[in-house]
């Protein structure tokens, strides 16, 4: 079977409190969670929720569903929720949950392997993605790099934030297509890191294309004076 480490993080400006009962109460998650079409309780379980068992059905843009169930194995208010999965999906997932300051940080990680035959089929082929995604992010450095000896640093900069937001936009809702889970990521945080992302990155192209172009001209002095001065001791 294929096996699966997914990994989410979540900065929400909300009391730890709201955000804690917003995960835990999964009924809800239809409401705001893109992506997840159904939740049903199977087992109530203990008092505390341990041993309760719930159905997730998810399906993104792509005409197929997810079906599993988790049982609570570990519930700890406002520190951690912790699950085990059957079903189409089959291990474990983890909430881990803290503040910083005003701001509530949510870990969500999910270790599973798929149980589904098509799934691991094309699993072999799934896996060169990582290596077409580090591609990918070496290509949004192509077009700053192209335009970085061109322009000032102004406009170079003004770019720059630009291509971050189109960045923003790209990963954010283009991506969502595949992996509707990218929903819950646009927030002012994640876009001011995009365009921070932007501006650094045609600022270093900009500052690269400079430092070359003096090595450059320093070398063709060099050079000239090199020949200037064979000519003049001959």
């Amino acid at each position: 079977m294929a096996a699966y480490h997914l990994l989410t993080i979540w900065r929400i400006e909300a009391p730890l409190e709201d955000v804690y009962t917003a995960v835990q109460n999964s009924l809800r998650w239809p409401a705001w969670w893109p992506g997840v079409k159904k939740v049903e309780q199977l087992q109530s379980g203990q008092a505390s929720g341990i041993d309760s068992v719930w159905r997730y059905c998810w399906q993104g843009n792509l005409p197929y569903q997810l079906v599993f169930d988790v049982r609570a194995t570990r519930i700890e208010p406002l520190l951690a929720i912790e699950g085990s999965a059957s079903g189409d999906l089959e291990g474990t997932g983890r909430w881990l949950f803290s503040s910083e300051g005003a701001v509530s940080v949510v870990r969500y990680e999910w270790q599973v392997r798929s149980t589904r035959w098509w799934m691991n089929l094309i699993a072999p082929l799934a896996r060169p993605l990582f290596i077409i995604h580090f591609a990918l992010s070496l290509s949004y450095a192509l077009l700053p790099a192209a335009l970085s000896g061109r322009w000032r640093i102004g406009p170079t900069l003004l770019a720059g934030a630009f291509y971050g937001l189109l960045i923003y936009a790209v990963n954010l809702y283009g991506l969502t297509w595949f992996f509707p889970w990218f929903a819950v990521s646009r927030d002012w945080v994640t876009l001011l890191a995009h365009l921070v992302f932007g501006i650094s990155l045609s600022g270093a192209c900009l500052l690269f294309a400079r430092c070359a172009g003096r090595r450059s001209r320093s070398a063709e002095r060099g050079m000239l004076g090199y020949i200037d001065f064979k000519e003049t001791k001959t």
